[in-house]
């Protein structure tokens, strides 16, 4: 649903104008972008996604020492991690405080959208506990704590980057890749007003999704006990 309305905003350009009736279709003024080549809303802007979002970078702490990984706790994203979701809310790895302190990334708070740079190339989740993340993969930070127009438009961005890249398969992602590509940057109010309308859905996705890791490990616990008979189901 969220991303059928962005669709329908930023893409066909029929957000709602002033009177509430689609842009573009109620004859919205339209002005040819000489760096996409192509007609955007007046008061839009073609720019990377600098424009709204900050780009951060990961590391690894080192696995020589032990104490950066026993008992870790902090969730630790790699590429390997991708699973389809939407929200990331589960890692393979874990790494300590310490573990924090000695790597080049920070620990990456809700809301924050990472894209894998390497290896599974061009994939994306919003980060919805906690966590840090390898030197293979990027975040962007919305400078307004708008994900949900940012994540769309990251999207966008890999839609963008695979084109460049000779189709679907590119080998790596770099920072210059992104701040080289021109996107169609909304103003601001239209975001702001987006990112009102789609939040429910997007707390909704982030709520199922965990539930569904906890009902995951209830499973994964109880279900040996069952097949070995040191459990059984009371009717």
């Amino acid at each position: 649903m969220a991303k059928q309305l962005y669709d329908y905003w930023f893409v066909q350009f029929d957000f709602p104008n002033e009177e509430g009736k689609p842009y573009k279709s109620s004859g919205g003024k339209m002005v040819w972008n000489e760096k996409l080549k192509r007609d955007i809303p007046d008061n839009w802007d073609a720019s990377n996604i600098c424009k709204v979002a900050d780009i951060l970078s990961g590391g690894t702490p080192s696995k020589a020492i032990a104490t950066y990984w026993e008992n870790g706790n902090l969730p630790f994203f790699g590429p390997t991690d991708y699973n389809g979701n939407i929200f990331q809310i589960e890692t393979a790895d874990h790494i300590t405080q310490e573990g924090l302190e000695h790597c080049a990334s920070s620990l990456f708070e809700d809301g924050i959208i990472i894209i894998t740079a390497r290896g599974s190339i061009g994939k994306l989740v919003i980060v919805g506990t906690p966590m840090a993340m390898n030197q293979s993969c990027y975040a962007l930070r919305s400078k307004k704590e708008e994900f949900e127009y940012l994540y769309f438009l990251a999207i966008q961005l890999v839609e963008c980057l695979k084109a460049k890249g000779s189709g679907s398969v590119f080998k790596s992602i770099i920072t210059s890749d992104i701040e080289n590509s021109i996107l169609c940057i909304a103003d601001t109010h239209t975001i702001t007003h987006f990112c009102e309308k789609v939040k429910p859905i997007f707390q909704k996705v982030k709520e199922n999704t965990k539930e569904i890791v906890a009902l995951t490990k209830q499973r994964d616990e109880l279900l040996p006990l069952l097949m070995n008979g040191q459990v059984s189901v009371n009717y």
